[in-house]
């Protein structure tokens, strides 16, 4: 029986993403916890924080059953999150337009709402030039959408409208 080679999530207990994170690092195992920056205002200060985007949630990429096998002793950890009996995979393209519209944008927001599917839409300028994506009409504005189907989230994108072509 093969492994197959990809992108997994696991689910954590609840604020332990950045101890799972940690750990893994220390196995070996590839990660990546998309974080978001928040800011939090308090009498007398106001502080940016960081949050994971996705709390309770974390991706790795692994190579091999060892891996998989000793990912389940990290501290935090809960389970991997399955479709069915079988372990879920994200696309490369998923992790990817995320990771892309986290470090190009500052106008983002994530949402467990059900979108219809949207618009197909090449961006033709800027740093995502040639990115495929999809435009949906979110509070009365044209937003880019990044769908994370595993989580039952879609990451929501501010952009101009000269950047999209149809």
């Amino acid at each position: 029986m093969s492994f197959e080679v990809g992108w997994y999530i696991i689910y954590t207990k609840p604020k332990q993403e950045k101890n799972l994170v940690k750990d893994l690092g220390f196995m070996g195992i590839e990660i990546y916890l998309p974080i978001t920056n928040e800011k939090r205002k308090w009498k007398d200060r106001i502080k940016v924080i960081e949050y994971p985007l996705f709390p309770s949630y974390v991706f790795v990429k692994l190579k091999n059953y060892l891996q998989f096998y000793s990912s389940s002793k990290a501290r935090g950890f809960i389970s991997y999150i399955k479709t069915g009996k079988k372990l879920a995979i994200v696309r490369n393209s998923v992790i990817e337009n995320i990771n892309l519209a986290l470090k190009e944008v500052d106008n983002f927001e994530v949402s467990n709402e059900k979108f219809s599917p949207g618009m197909k839409i090449t961006i033709s300028k800027g740093s995502f030039n040639g990115l495929g994506c999809e435009v949906v009409n979110h509070k009365g504005k044209n937003k880019v959408l990044v769908r994370v189907n595993l989580l039952n989230r879609s990451l929501l994108v501010n952009f101009s409208q000269d950047m999209l072509s149809a």
